[in-house]
């Protein structure tokens, strides 16, 4: 069996040795079908696979408020601060309470605290 395998693979060599453009092409389009492979699967896993990089991130949910002085139609997911920090101190059934404000996000548990040396949420 190895036998036969360096056989193969010195004929190879010397088949390429003396076709070095059909090499450099045959070598080229392998890494380009491989290289956009990898980046293809890379986007669809992170986009439609694995879209949030937290353990169990079917378990998010979106707190709404349902006020009756704006009546909006299913409640209103945007809330002031304060709001925020009392759904938060109420909080006695999720795990963790987040917060967004623009691009700056509020956030109260001991992993907000680690997030600066860890950039991912516990148990992911």
């Amino acid at each position: 069996m190895s036998d036969s395998l360096w056989h193969d693979l010195r004929f190879a060599v010397r088949s390429f040795n003396k076709a070095r453009s059909f090499a450099l092409l045959a070598i080229f389009t392998l890494a380009l079908g491989i290289g956009s492979t990898t980046a293809i699967f890379s986007v669809i896993h992170n986009t439609l696979l694995d879209p949030f990089p937290y353990k169990d991130s079917k378990r998010v949910v979106v707190v709404r408020i349902h006020d009756l002085a704006q009546g909006e139609p299913g409640g209103r997911e945007a809330y002031s601060k304060p709001e925020f920090f009392e759904i938060q101190k109420q909080n006695h059934v999720l795990e963790a309470v987040v917060g967004e404000e623009g691009t700056r996000k509020r956030c109260r548990t001991s992993w907000c605290a680690r997030r600066d040396s860890n950039s991912r949420p516990p148990g992911s």
